[in-house]
């Protein structure tokens, strides 16, 4: 017996025998291709990761222990082998394949060798492949209730699918068998929905994840899947009484629970600031009137029964005290105060607890922080001017987001020479744990008002858009978005200006849902080019005027309008929202506090609330001093650039040729003035100089991947074959942090299938909107610009781009060329000049030079800055661009030389300065 027991021991296959047997000729004969995931004998190894095998001089794959090894990190063996990536990828696409560069490998899940891949994945050993994933107990609870729920009712192609990046995608289709679900599956649709429910509100029921397969009908969101609830097996009297709704509501009270979050939670207390009555400019730091404090008052707020907790920090006299937080614990608040005799505002913090007082700025900064608020990170985040630079869009300095440690270390987080105000945390939706703020920059159409955000880790781990990424506002120009804050669903109240010139912060009050895409405006609906559009912003009040909205745990708001018995007054109000088709609408505002003759303002409601985020350390080196532009086809960005709402048919532009690359280095705004002639210190246009970093020409997909100096503003010109500025530009300003990679663009493939959910068709026509999912190489970014022959496994340098940008201005590159060549008597010289343009030396009639002020007055498009129109280019080439005065022949005879044409286009769309390195006096 003990014999034969030992013969059956030696007949079981060890799963080395069982790789050689099975799954080896599976992978030599579909895989190991050497234009696939073979390197043959000799050749470099892949720099990217990847499955890859070595073959020897035959072809065949040389090391087999190797290849079991990168295989099985492929697998998982806890769950049914086809969950495994390595056996499920190359299946077709009904049997849940892809993508996969090579295409479908099986006929589906009974193809011999599948089948034969399979067994031996079921040969290893429980655990050990490297798609197994030891869940936590409430991922299994996910795994076991909600995620089926989510597949069967959401994951849908143009939906929620897992491929479907314009929407939130719930990764990961479950075994046919089995009903199971791969771990990492799991894991990723876990996290993704996670981010959908209230982790700080009032009622798990208030979660977007529940509100918004309800429907509106049904008490829930708008939703472009339809107005009707997703469970039409619960009563239409009772509709959350389904038996997978409550599923949902189950684990997201385990989350709920796992966080300490208590259902029913209302504030504790209410602090809010009085004082004068006055206006606020929204986009720039000013000093307003004293005579205001911090008050503590129970909530609701009983009239007259209120502590002043910042008297006794200006005792020498009355203080400007504004922009109340509360931090995360409840247990203090920080604020911005300017005493009389201060011309700065500082940051201060007080215990609730004990009323101790601390400085939270550093007492030597330069500049003022206001708009206080907490980040996930415990930090405080603060609207800052004390970098000194001018505006890109105006007189003043434009105020950049901070971070400040409980030590009083810096971090400057924005690096845009545009003005950033009203920093807040995102907590639920897919920008769950990313920092909002606002800004104003110049567009095709005007001056717009943009919320942006970002994640402080800049992780695309935990996020899908780590840079500095708009949230919206482009499409709603002229109002412009300055203020929002998250509503326990993900929706955000919002305050909208009429337009970014107004002198105060007060606006309408109104809800965003992003989700639903930028909005179109409401005599171009009709122009929609794709299905389901529903406007992401309603508008609850256009005819008070509103500001500092604070969201209580309940979804109720408090904002501050005017006071009805004494307009001008601000007075807090207690905001009820409604819902319904329409979207979101105002059900009531009930007068919670005045002030006679004051202003009630910055309404802060005391409660304890989670961090938005989980606590992801950094991911960029603020020490490295370069990060990276990766641009897909910037024609598409073009476009959008000049329409970004989903309206009418969009032509890619097939002039661009190349980009440009200006980079912000800003004046001190101290030696820098404005002049009523419509100029600065540095030339006749209204705009501080920027330097020419590159010039960069573009592969055949107009595709870049270029090494930038970090930290340095950068704006992306578009140029033709001449080097000329074409197309649609925006004044949106890149910046990468140290080793940061900042996507742009996209190809049309992945435009059609990815972007066309907001932004509409290319031909305009809603049926033409979701196109067919993009190929593995469209998907995965593999470009020109960033692989050699779009091979994944020859992956190119980045191109290097300069640290200093260089100067072009008509001072010292333009003008020397001018009067070297041109400025003959018999020319533009002596005391007749061709044209009545002089192109000497002589001196102007204003503070620059003759030929500057009139080239600036007759021969170039001082409003828009672009080459192709302005009457000079066209007179230097001899051809018709873009100019309104037709051509009157050439000059020089015969035209100017190709660098003298792309100088004077430097100069002209860098800003036409006359002196870049000018400064005022004393």
């Amino acid at each position: 017996m003990a014999f034969t027991g030992l013969a059956t021991a030696a007949c079981v296959d060890s799963p080395d025998d069982v790789f050689e047997r099975e799954a080896l000729p599976v992978l030599q004969s579909r895989c190991a291709s050497s234009t696939c995931h073979g390197v043959d004998e000799g050749a470099p190894w892949p720099t990217v990761e990847g499955l890859f095998f070595r073959l020897d001089g035959d072809g065949a794959i040389a090391d087999v222990a190797a290849a079991r090894e990168v295989a099985r990190a492929r697998i998982v063996t806890v769950e049914p082998a086809g969950l495994s990536t390595l056996v499920r990828i190359p299946m077709p696409r009904w049997a849940d394949g892809g993508p996969h560069v090579g295409g479908a490998l099986f006929s589906g899940p009974e193809d011999p060798m599948a089948i034969a891949l399979t067994r031996w994945v079921d040969s290893e050993v429980d655990g050990s492949g490297g798609e197994d994933l030891e869940l936590s107990e409430r991922e299994q609870l996910f795994a076991g209730t909600v995620l089926p729920v989510l597949a069967n009712r959401c994951g849908f192609a143009g939906c929620h699918g897992p491929t479907e990046v314009a929407f939130t995608a719930f990764r990961g289709r479950p075994d046919r068998e089995t009903g199971l679900f791969a771990p990492q599956d799991v894991r990723a649709a876990y996290r993704t929905a996670r981010k959908h429910l209230d982790l700080w509100g009032a009622d798990p029921l208030s979660s977007r994840l529940l509100r918004k397969p309800l429907g509106p009908l049904a008490g829930g969101l708008v939703h472009r899947g339809g107005d009707g609830t997703f469970f039409s097996d619960a009563p239409l009297d009772r509709p959350t009484d389904s038996d997978e709704f409550q599923a949902m509501v189950t684990w997201a009270r385990a989350e709920r629970d796992a966080l300490g979050v208590v259902d029913g939670q209302v504030p504790s207390a209410l602090l809010f600031v009085r004082g004068p009555v006055a206006a606020r400019a929204p986009y720039r730091i000013e000093a307003g009137p004293t005579g205001s404090d911090l008050y503590l008052a129970a909530y609701p707020p009983v009239p007259g029964n209120e502590e002043n907790l910042t008297a006794a920090l200006h005792p020498e006299g009355p203080a400007e005290v504004r922009d109340p937080a509360i931090s995360h614990d409840g247990t203090r608040v920080v604020f911005a105060m300017r005493r009389g005799a201060e011309r700065l505002f500082a940051l201060w913090e007080i215990d609730l607890g004990t009323r101790e007082s601390r400085r939270v700025s550093p007492e030597t900064d330069p500049g003022s922080f206001v708009q206080p608020n907490w980040a996930a990170d415990g930090r405080v985040v603060a609207a800052w001017d004390g970098h000194g630079e001018v505006k890109a869009d105006g007189e003043g300095v434009p105020t950049e987001i901070v971070a400040i440690d409980r030590d009083q270390s810096l971090e400057r987080l924005t690096w845009t020479p545009t003005p950033e105000m009203s920093p807040a945390m995102l907590a639920a939706g897919k920008t769950r744990g990313e920092l909002i703020f606002g800004t104003r920059r110049r567009g095709e159409a005007g001056d717009e008002g943009v919320l942006f955000r970002f994640p402080l880790c800049h992780d695309s781990r935990f996020h899908g858009e780590p840079e500095y990424h708009v949230q919206f506002g482009a499409s709603t120009a002229p109002i412009a978005l300055l203020v929002a804050r998250d509503l326990p669903d993900g929706r955000q109240v919002l305050i909208g200006l009429d337009n970014t010139d107004v002198a105060d912060d007060r606006g309408r009050l109104g809800v965003l849902d992003r989700s639903l895409g930028p909005v179109v405006p409401e005599d171009a609906v009709d122009e929609v080019s794709m299905g389901g559009y529903r406007p992401a912003v309603t508008w609850l009040d256009t005819n008070a005027r509103w500001r500092d909205p604070a969201v209580l745990p309940d979804g109720r708001v408090l904002a501050v309008a005017d006071d009805p018995e004494t307009p001008g007054e601000d007075a807090l109000y207690l905001v009820t929202l409604a819902g319904g088709v329409g979207g979101a609408s105002l059900d009531s505002a009930e007068l919670l506090l005045a002030a006679p003759g004051e202003t009630i303002r910055s309404p802060a409601p005391v409660f304890v609330r989670p961090p938005e985020d989980d606590g992801h350390e950094e991911v960029t080196d603020p020490t490295f001093d370069r990060g990276y532009l990766v641009l897909r086809d910037v024609a598409v960005l073009e476009v959008l650039y000049g329409r970004v709402g989903p309206r009418g048919v969009r032509t890619l532009l097939e002039e661009i040729r190349g980009v440009r690359l200006l980079a912000w280095e800003g004046p001190p705004a101290a030696d820098f003035g404005f002049y009523d002639d419509g100029g600065t210190t540095v030339g006749l246009t209204d705009r501080p100089p920027a330097r020419v970093l590159a010039e960069h020409t573009l592969p055949a997909d107009r595709s870049a991947w270029l090494e930038v100096p970090a930290r340095t503003p950068i704006l992306l010109q578009w140029l033709d074959d001449r080097g000329m500025v074409v197309g649609n530009q925006l004044d949106r300003w890149y910046f990468a942090e140290g080793a940061e990679s900042v996507p742009g663009g996209t190809n049309t493939d992945t435009y059609a299938h990815n972007c066309t959910g907001c932004h509409g068709s290319m031909s305009g026509r809603p049926e033409d909107a979701f196109g067919l999912e993009p190929d593995a190489i469209s998907a995965a970014s593999v470009t020109m610009a960033t692989y050699r022959d779009r091979d994944r496994r020859l992956p190119l340098p980045p191109s290097t781009m300069p640290m200093v940008g260089a100067v072009v201005d008509y001072r010292g590159s333009i003008a020397p060329v001018f009067e070297a060549t041109c400025a003959s008597s018999a020319c533009h010289g002596g005391d007749d000049p061709a044209a009545a343009l002089p192109l000497d030396g002589r001196t102007g009639a204003g503070r620059f030079s003759a030929a500057y002020e009139q080239l600036m007055t007759r021969f170039i498009d001082r409003d828009g800055l672009r080459a192709r129109r302005s009457t000079l280019v066209e007179r230097l080439v001899g051809a018709e661009l873009e100019a309104d005065a037709p051509v009157l022949g050439t000059c020089p005879p015969g035209g100017a030389d190709d660098s003298l044409v792309r100088a004077v286009a430097q100069w002209i769309e860098s800003g036409a300065f006359y002196d870049a390195d000018a400064r005022e006096t004393p």
